[in-house]
């Protein structure tokens, strides 16, 4: 942001301007979730999601929980009816 105000102030843009105007256009760009993802970097937000479980739950989470917790749940979609179905009863037995 820092480089667009330069910019556009050597342009003679006003400052209070290129301010409004690229608040205007973060919030614009930030309100869409995939544009979020793209605006932080990956090591930051499992950094933040790891400190908020921490504070929050009193764990720390890290890049190898999320990836057994997404495997577990492609796996799952994955098996047969018939395997959801036995699990689903066992669950209920249990």
């Amino acid at each position: 942001m820092a480089h667009q105000v330069r910019f556009q102030q050597e342009r003679g843009k006003d400052i209070s301007t290129i301010i409004q105007e690229s608040t205007a256009e973060f919030e614009r760009r930030w309100a869409a979730m995939e544009v979020r993802l793209h605006l932080i970097s990956g090591k930051d937000f499992i950094a933040l999601l790891s400190s908020h479980f921490q504070k929050k739950y009193g764990m720390s989470i890290t890049v190898n929980m999320l990836f057994d917790v997404k495997l577990m749940m492609i796996s799952k979609r994955s098996w047969p009816n018939s395997i959801n179905s036995v699990l689903r009863n066992r669950s209920q037995i249990a």
